[in-house]
């Protein structure tokens, strides 16, 4: 299963899981900034609230 999420900061970021693996793909364009991250884990139901602490800390880090 994915889907495919597009934030009103402009990060599209794409997500899946096939028990017990959760992963992550997420793409951020500004004029100024950008990035791409990849997060993998094993995790099982705890690896996305792992996936969402890892991007929102590259995502203060990295743009604002």
């Amino acid at each position: 299963m994915f889907q495919i999420i597009i934030g009103k900061f402009g990060f599209a970021q794409k997500y899946g899981y096939n028990n017990p693996y959760s992963n992550a793909a997420g793409l951020y364009l500004d004029e100024n900034k950008g990035y791409r991250i990849t997060i993998l884990t094993s995790l099982s139901g705890y690896g996305e609230k792992i996936i969402g602490d890892i991007n929102q800390i590259c995502f203060e880090f990295l743009v604002q």
